[in-house]
Formats: C-alpha cells, sequence, structure tokens
C-alpha cells in the first residue's frame, strides 16, 4: 500500500492498495480516514490472493511433471515411447 495525501492514520488520509506481481487485489482500491476515527471500507478489507492458473491437464500418451498452478510456476510435458510432442515441453 501507499499513501496518497495526509500522514499517516490523520483524517482525509487516503490510502491506495496494490499488489505484488502474481497477486491480484480483493477488495477496495483504496480506504480513507474518516472524520469518526475508522477507515472507509465497507465489508471486506483489501489483501492480496495469490493468481491461480488452474490445473493443466496430463496429455494422451504422455506425461505431466509439476503439479503447483499459481504464478511463475511451470510444467515439464513428455510422451509415452513411440508418440512425438508437438509444442513447447514446457509451459
Amino acid at each position: 500500500w501507499r499513501i496518497v495525501n495526509g500522514s499517516h492514520y490523520e483524517y482525509r488520509t487516503k490510502i491506495i492498495f496494490t499488489c505484488d506481481p502474481g497477486y491480484y487485489r480483493l477488495g477496495p482500491a483504496h480506504i480513507q480516514c474518516m472524520a469518526n476515527g475508522v477507515w472507509s471500507w465497507k465489508n471486506e478489507r483489501p489483501h492480496c490472493q495469490i493468481i491461480s492458473c488452474g490445473d493443466l491437464a496430463t496429455p494422451p500418451s504422455g506425461k505431466k511433471i509439476g503439479t503447483q498452478t499459481s504464478f511463475g510456476a511451470t510444467a515439464i510435458f513428455t510422451c509415452d515411447n513411440g508418440y512425438m510432442l508437438v509444442g513447447s515441453t514446457v509451459r
């Protein structure tokens, strides 16, 4: 997060939330310190969630090495004997 205006925890201080690469934001993009001394979020506090690309299927007559599905993960594909891989061995 970063402060856009004001000082830490003072009335009208506005904070913008961003996430590191590989994560996406849930909740409000910004909050502001209100006159009653509380932050302006409603139900959900802003937080970052890791990006998941979902499961990669194992190719027919082949194998997949790698089970991670998060941002930056890789999988390696190989073929059974007698078969040839079309496309990249790494995704």
